[in-house]
C-alpha cells in the first residue's frame, strides 16, 4: 500500500479487499494511528485499513458511500469540526474526540501525567510548577499550543499568508510563566508561507480575534504541537533527554492502553457502529474503572 493513494484508489482496495473478507473495514488516517489503534482492534471481526491523508479518506468513504458498499468506516482528526466548520455529511465517518488523535491521547490526564512523570526529573519538575505558579504541566504547553492553532486557523482561512505546518514552537515559548511571543509566531508563519519581509503587526488584530474566539484547553490543538511543547519543556526545565516530539507521540501511543481507550467518544461510537453491523470493533471490553479515569481528566 503506497503513501500516494488517491481516494479512488482507497475506494478500489477496499472493493478488491471485501471480494473475499466479510470483516468491517475501518480505516484509519495514517500509519501513526494504525501504530496507536491496531492493537486495540478485533482483527477476527474487523480489519483496520491506512487512508494516507484526510482527503483520501472522506473520498473513499463518500464513494462507498454512494455505492452501498456495507461495513465500512472512517476515524479522521476533527481538526475544525465543531469550532469553525461542520462535520462531512458522509456516513460513517467518525471524528476523534480532540483536534487529531494525539491531541485526544494527550487530553486524558492520568496518562499524561504518567509519560511526564516517568521521563522527569521529579524535584526539577515540581519546584518549576511551583515557582511559575502551575497547576499541572500541561499548563506550561497549552497557550503555546493554542496561539500556534490561532495562527493556523488563520493561514486555512485566508486570513494571512502563511504556513503553521510542522511549526517550530519551541521558538515561541515561554517556559518561565509568561505568554508566548505572538509577534515572532506571526513572523515565523508568514516566512515559512513564503511572505520575504512579513510585518506582524498587519495580523495582530486577526490574531487576537482568532485567540479569542477560539475554545480553551485542548480542543483545537494540534497533537504534534502539543508533543514538540512538552518535549522542548521537559528537556529544558523538568531534566529529560533531548526527545523530540515525534518521540514523544510515539510514547504517548504506547501508553494508550485499554483503560484510556475506554475514556474516548469515538471508541463508543464505533463499537455502537459495529453492534449494528454485527461486528465487534474492539477487543478491549468496557474496562472496570474507566468511568473514575473519566471523572479525573480522561476525555468527554
Amino acid at each position: 500500500m503506497q503513501k500516494e493513494l488517491t481516494g479512488d484508489d482507497l475506494f478500489s482496495l477496499i472493493v478488491l479487499m471485501r471480494t473475499n473478507d466479510s470483516r468491517a473495514f475501518l480505516v484509519l488516517e495514517g500509519e501513526s494511528d494504525m501504530a496507536a489503534l491496531k492493537g486495540h482492534i478485533e482483527g477476527e471481526s474487523c480489519q483496520a485499513i491506512p487512508g494516507y491523508g484526510k482527503g483520501a479518506v472522506l473520498k473513499a468513504l463518500s464513494i462507498c458511500e454512494a455505492q452501498d458498499v456495507d461495513r465500512v468506516a472512517a476515524l479522521v482528526d476533527r481538526d475544525w469540526v465543531g469550532i469553525t466548520k461542520q462535520a462531512d455529511p458522509i456516513r460513517n465517518v467518525f471524528y476523534t474526540d480532540y483536534y487529531d488523535l494525539d491531541a485526544t491521547i494527550l487530553s486524558i490526564k492520568p496518562l499524561r501525567e504518567r509519560v511526564v512523570t516517568n521521563l522527569s526529573n521529579q524535584q526539577r519538575l515540581e519546584a518549576h510548577l511551583t515557582r511559575i505558579g502551575a497547576s499541572e504541566p500541561i499548563d506550561v504547553i497549552i497557550p503555546a499550543a493554542r496561539l500556534v492553532a490561532a495562527i493556523r486557523h488563520l493561514c486555512d482561512s485566508g486570513l494571512i499568508v502563511g504556513s503553521a505546518k510542522d511549526f517550530p514552537i519551541d521558538v515561541i515559548m515561554d517556559l518561565d510563566g509568561g505568554e508566548p511571543d505572538d509577534d515572532k509566531a506571526l513572523e515565523l508563519a508568514m516566512r515559512r508561507g513564503g511572505v520575504r519581509d512579513p510585518d506582524p503587526s498587519t495580523a495582530r488584530g486577526d490574531l487576537a480575534d482568532a485567540l479569542n474566539k477560539l475554545p480553551d484547553g485542548f480542543t483545537c490543538c494540534n497533537g504534534h504541537d502539543l508533543a514538540r511543547a512538552l518535549a522542548h519543556v521537559l528537556h529544558k526545565r523538568w531534566g529529560a533527554a533531548a526527545l523530540g516530539g515525534e518521540t514523544i507521540e510515539r510514547v504517548l501511543r504506547s501508553a494508550f492502553s485499554c483503560l484510556e481507550l475506554s475514556t474516548t467518544r469515538f471508541r463508543r461510537e464505533l463499537a455502537d457502529w459495529g453492534h449494528q453491523e454485527g461486528r465487534k470493533i474492539w477487543n478491549c471490553p468496557q474496562t472496570e474503572g474507566s468511568e473514575q479515569l473519566l471523572e479525573s481528566g480522561g476525555s468527554p
